[in-house]
């Protein structure tokens, strides 16, 4: 990750855009189960979901993010249907963060989680997490 740097008197603040689309297509094996109801044998099932971030840094070491996560996918995979599926029910996630990063091994991110599913109750849950990150170990010399 980049850090701001001086120039001309007034420091270059961090602007990083992230984003990720995955996918994956796999048939079910008829003995496999899953939390509460078997699978359907030989179903093919697609999943697939996108993920961006961005993040922006407004004060050293300070910087502030918004996440935005997106899952879906088709076949059934038990048999009240995959909507009623935790695990592969549609998912939209918003995420606004709060990042600390005091030195270039250590990092404190404040997360607040909405997210609206067919597979949760309501249809909608809210969580905060708190994460700290720890980096050690041999690594390159360079400018922070």
């Amino acid at each position: 990750m980049e850090r701001g740097r001086q120039r001309g008197g007034a420091a270059r603040l961090l602007r990083a855009l992230r984003a990720e689309l995955d996918g994956r297509r796999r048939a079910h094996l008829p003995l496999r189960r899953r939390l509460h109801a078997p699978l359907a044998p030989g179903a093919l099932l697609r999943d697939w979901g996108l993920y961006t971030q961005l993040l922006w840094g407004f004060r050293h070491p300070w910087s502030a993010g918004l996440r935005l996560e997106w899952a879906s996918g088709s076949g059934q995979s038990i048999p009240e249907g995959r909507a009623a599926d935790p695990l592969r029910a549609d998912r939209l996630r918003l995420s606004p963060l709060l990042q600390y990063q005091p030195t270039e091994f250590s990092r404190i991110r404040l997360q607040y989680n909405y997210d609206h599913s067919t597979a949760l109750p309501g249809r909608d849950a809210s969580t905060v997490w708190l994460g700290l990150e720890l980096l050690y170990g041999a690594h390159l010399a360079h400018a922070w």
